[in-house]
């Protein structure tokens, strides 16, 4: 079982092609599914070949080739999806008559032809986990777990896993979210107050400073240069502004523009480390996942990997694979690499010692959530009066700086 997963896994990874000369001297062509292009190469190295050509298959060449859906599928409440599709496994129906009834009582159109499309693929012969992975936007590690389930004929208990996985990391996702509501309404607030400050008190003010020859404070004349551009030039103003807002939705749309400010998190002192505990535990939950629907460890390493967002962190998991490759332990090869705290490394030991690895992986993503958490807010509970702080000293700052100047105005006419 183990074989047939990770041979139709190779239908949905990463595909590279290459070109080296044996030790033989032999040239070989072939075909390798790996994580990027360095772990192609290192993957190649260790089954003694040094290619000399090494470059990402084409679209034709590779064995999932079949295009994906539109936007429409990428809307795709995936979550909702696997949570139905457990509940009708659970009484008992099968993955086709699962799919049909949902087709059936689905409200939605768009979703209800999606549902539609992959009973009719299912119901053709086609396997679950390849129709999906068609059609809806689900990483590999689904793809792998599906796998596994159709494999192991544990569908119900995979699809649960799935639907369980999915709710976590919305769950996740919603807290961090809803911690953020608070600060950005300060910031907002504090915004609108400068604006206000520049349109109304400042035109008021400034003609008093220049009848007087008296110097006005740096931030009240700072924000006469921002209320004197933005009234010169409204229509210049309003394209730096939107052009602004471009560049920033075009940022967050580049892959390149979401690692620079997945790298400008991760080096944030306070951020930072809360980004790194969340990718441990996501690699832990994924990789438990993966060895309980008996997933091979090699296969089971490479997945969990790749759901790592955090450069540094998978480059080292990656290494972690390697060595288990090798034949050191799974809990030796993590506590040589750093990529795990230490209490993390004890329950991977303890699991691989108890042969429980699994149970003692979610363990351990259990305990470093709530480690998480706190973190989390603690960050939360000091951004909050820093900003209060922040936006008293600004607002503080400009009042007294400009009653102070007033009182010299004052003192000056009343000489």
């Amino acid at each position: 079982m183990v074989n047939h997963i990770a041979d139709r896994f190779t239908m949905t990874g990463s595909r590279f092609r290459y070109v080296s000369i044996t030790s033989e001297g032999r040239e070989e062509r072939g075909y390798i599914d790996a994580v990027d292009r360095a772990d192609a190469a290192r993957l190649l190295s260790t089954k003694g070949l040094q290619p000399y050509l090494l470059e990402p298959a084409g679209d034709a060449e590779k064995a999932h080739s079949g295009p994906r859906r539109g936007a429409s599928a990428r809307a795709m409440d995936v979550e909702r999806l696997f949570a139905s599709i457990h509940l009708l496994l659970g009484a008992g129906l099968t993955v086709n008559a699962a799919f049909k009834l949902a087709a059936e009582t689905e409200p939605k159109n768009r979703y209800r032809a999606i549902y539609a499309e992959i009973y009719n693929a299912v119901a053709s012969g086609q396997n679950l986990s390849k129709a999906l992975s068609e059609r809806l936007d689900v990483d590999l590690t689904v793809t792998a777990l599906l796998m596994a389930g159709e494999a192991s004929g544990r569908m119900h208990e995979t699809v649960g896993a799935i639907s369980t996985m999915y709710a976590d990391l919305r769950l996740q996702r919603s807290e961090f979210q809803s911690a953020l509501v608070y600060p950005a309404l300060l910031l907002t607030v504090l915004i609108g107050a400068l604006l206000v400050i520049t349109f109304t008190l400042v035109p008021a003010l400034q003609p008093l400073f220049e009848g007087t020859g008296t110097t006005p404070p740096v931030l009240l004349a700072l924000l006469a240069d921002v209320h004197r551009m933005l009234t010169d030039s409204p229509v210049l103003s309003l394209l730096t502004l939107f052009s602004s807002l471009a560049s920033c939705g075009c940022l967050l749309m580049t892959a390149g523009g979401r690692a620079w400010i997945k790298s400008v998190g991760l080096k944030s002192p306070g951020l930072g480390p809360v980004l790194l505990s969340i990718a441990r535990s996501r690699y832990m939950q994924t990789l438990s996942l993966l060895l309980e629907n008996k997933v091979n460890m090699d296969l089971s390493l490479n997945l969990a990997a790749q759901v790592v967002t955090h450069p540094a962190l998978r480059t080292a998991l990656i290494q972690v694979r390697d060595d288990v490759l090798t034949g050191q332990s799974l809990s030796k090869a993590i506590a040589s690499s750093g990529t795990l705290d230490r209490i993390s490394v004890s329950f991977v030991q303890a699991g691989e010692e108890a042969n429980r690895l699994p149970k003692a992986l979610a363990d351990a993503a259990r305990a470093v959530d709530a480690v998480t958490k706190q973190k989390i807010d603690r960050f939360m509970t000091l951004l909050s009066p820093a900003i209060t702080i922040f936006m008293g000293l600004t607002i503080g700052t400009l009042v007294v700086s400009i009653m102070d100047s007033l009182l010299s105005i004052n003192d000056l006419a009343l000489q």
